[in-house]
């Protein structure tokens, strides 16, 4: 099992770099799963030892989670892609954009010393 895990990283290092960037953000994506995976669980054994009432709550509610997360990814699926199809028009006006307020007075003049 090392010997071929170890020729799959010589491998993995004689490639192309844009393969190694593809796995790189692959195993990125897994570790910071487990991760999330990890801390969930925890979270929620510490919270059921807590308190009681929410456990007997969940009893009655088995998904809350993955329901939870299921609407929310509707939501942010229905932002981006109507963030996508929108056209957008961008109109600059020089006038409204002049970087020091309405009347004041002009800077003096001073000439710089010469030797």
């Amino acid at each position: 099992m090392t010997h071929r895990l170890r020729i799959f990283l010589e491998t993995l290092r004689a490639s192309s770099e844009s393969r190694k960037r593809r796995w790189t953000a692959g195993l990125s994506a897994v570790s910071m799963a487990l991760v999330f995976t990890l801390w969930l669980v925890t979270f929620q054994a510490n919270v059921g030892v807590l308190d009681p009432a929410a456990q007997a709550e969940e009893e009655e509610r088995p998904n809350a989670f993955f329901g939870t997360f299921k609407a929310g990814s509707v939501v942010l699926w229905g932002a981006i892609s109507s963030a996508i199809g929108r056209e957008r028009e961008v109109t600059i006006e020089r006038d409204e954009f002049t970087f020091t307020p309405k009347n004041t007075p002009a800077a003096p003049i001073y000439e710089l010393p010469t030797e």
